[in-house]
């Protein structure tokens, strides 16, 4: 008998003990400034690994996705609108770029892409006895009648890994995917002046049945919409992709992933609107040979003009403010994606909002892996401030006709 009255002492002391922290820790908790509140629940979420639903891996991304636009709002007196073209140059971080937990810091810095290195490749050239010419990048292994070799230099910007122990891939699918690739770095080195620029090891993993993509996603993606075709994984550094008989929209969704895996290089962390918004371009982007050209998505935009007409859309501040879950979670991913890429779309139809997306995405380039306060950024950087980048996107919207981007 005296067991059972030992255990229920014991279990009372437990209780009384859990009872007596939980009511320490509440009472520390309501004394705590709000900066370490802030770090407290900053690492939490570092600890939480899950993927979004669209396909990028939000464990790499939590540090900036999840607070992302967190902060005192600017008042009218602290606006300041600066040279566009002028990245902030700063021994400490100017105030759009907010305090974090150091140690996802780190983390997030060390999985950054090396700078962009000239690769240097030697061609060589030769007529062999019967006079043909030859041009390879080895010398023959026979001595011919008459050889030449000349360097030539490249910026080397990645290097692929397509991983097809899933796929088969056609003669022409892995030349195209190096293509495209290509061309994603030309427009974000010359329509969108990015200047930090880095080398990255791209995996790209292809399954050609849908069956064995679910089974992978459901590894690796268990939080993704099993209507998915394509996610990136900064975990695993990789893309993935179900083929669909290499359908159009199979190198349209390579892009958008191989995007974000750019974008993770350069910056670690990205507001989510400006990294899910470059996406969404570049998987629009129509690629011919050495031809790039960005055309509107028209139904994109007759739906958000719906949406404004019937009052149904959030302000731009709600927007950039989302939180990580609220942008994912909610029957509105449909509005979210169409002001992400619509948002990007306006600012490079113009010089002005070429110059503002530039100096934007450099600036992060300067500081990565920050925690960015977007809002604050618009206010402060962009002409007559946040009210005006939405009334002029809106009147964007609104227009009858939308030009097409030349790469």
């Amino acid at each position: 008998m005296s067991l059972p009255s030992t255990y229920k002492r014991l279990i009372s002391y437990t209780l009384e003990l859990l009872l007596l922290a939980l009511s320490l820790s509440a009472f520390i908790w309501i004394y705590l400034d709000s900066d370490t509140k802030q770090t407290i629940k900053q690492a939490t979420l570092e600890k939480m690994p899950f993927l979004s639903p669209h396909g990028t891996d939000a464990t790499a991304q939590l540090t900036d996705m999840r607070n992302l636009n967190t902060g005192t709002p600017p008042t009218a007196t602290d606006r300041k609108v600066r040279g566009l073209n002028e990245p902030t140059k700063s021994n400490s971080p100017p105030s759009h770029f907010l305090n974090q937990h150091q140690t996802g810091h780190q983390a997030c810095l060390q999985g950054l892409g090396k700078t962009v290195q000239r690769k240097q490749r030697r061609i060589y050239q030769w007529t062999d006895s019967d006079g043909k010419k030859h041009l390879a990048d080895a010398p023959p292994a026979h001595q011919p009648v008459q050889i030449t070799s000349t360097e030539i230099s490249h910026l080397d910007y990645f290097n692929l890994d397509i991983i097809e122990d899933q796929a088969v891939l056609p003669p022409f699918a892995r030349d195209k995917f190096q293509s495209e690739i290509d061309q994603i770095y030309y427009v974000l080195k010359h329509g969108f002046n990015v200047r930090e620029l880095r080398q990255i090891h791209i995996k790209l993993r292809l399954f050609d049945q849908r069956q064995d993509y679910i089974k992978y996603q459901k590894q690796h993606a268990p939080n993704l919409s099993l209507e998915s075709s394509g996610f990136f994984s900064s975990r695993h550094q990789e893309a993935v992709v179900f083929t669909n008989d290499y359908a159009p929209q199979t190198f349209a969704i390579t892009r958008h992933e191989i995007t974000h895996a750019i974008m993770h290089s350069m910056y670690g962390v990205l507001p989510i609107w400006l990294n899910e918004g470059i996406a969404e371009y570049m998987e629009s982007m129509l690629i011919q040979g050495q031809q790039r050209q960005a055309k509107p998505k028209e139904k994109q935009i007759v739906f958000l003009q719906e949406q404004l007409n019937n009052n149904n859309m959030m302000t731009l501040t709600e927007f950039i403010d989302l939180p990580y879950l609220s942008w994912y979670k909610t029957e509105q991913s449909r509005t979210h994606y169409a002001m992400a890429w619509s948002i990007i779309y306006w600012l490079q139809s113009s010089d002005q909002g070429k110059d503002f997306l530039q100096t934007l995405l450099n600036e992060l380039g300067f500081a990565p892996c920050q925690r960015f306060n977007a809002t604050h950024y618009i206010e402060t950087h962009y002409p007559q401030g946040l009210e005006q980048f939405e009334q002029q996107w809106i009147s964007w919207l609104n227009q009858k006709e939308h030009t097409a981007h030349h790469y």
